[in-house]
């Protein structure tokens, strides 16, 4: 069995091995380059980091609102065993703000 067929090991949010690149004039560049982590049950994360480091391009992936000139190159990426990247838009919609959020730093 792949790892991809199989659920997400219990985790309530489980990220594998994601890429994303965005379009700009000098071509396709990559912004994320193999993210992996998971969150258990109960647990609160908060996504740290330098300037430009990739955290808003992850959480954008996991809600799937990246910009127009981004894509999700490779990964999984799971949230409470469903494969949100396979999700129709409407759940995917409906998992925003009830079982994934975002708060962002400049409202």
């Amino acid at each position: 069995m792949k790892l991809s067929e199989t659920k997400a090991n219990n985790h309530v949010t489980d990220i594998r091995n994601l890429f994303v690149e965005y379009k700009t004039y000098a071509g396709m560049v990559k912004v994320l380059n193999g993210v992996n982590f998971y969150v258990d049950s109960g647990e609160k994360v908060a996504i740290v980091g330098e300037t430009g480091c990739g955290k808003t391009t992850t959480v954008k992936s996991i809600l799937r609102i990246l910009a127009d000139n981004s894509r999700i190159s490779g990964g999984e990426i799971f949230f409470k065993g469903k494969d949100v990247l396979k999700m129709k838009d409407a759940e995917v919609k409906r998992l925003r703000g009830s079982g994934i959020s975002m708060i962002f730093q400049d409202p």
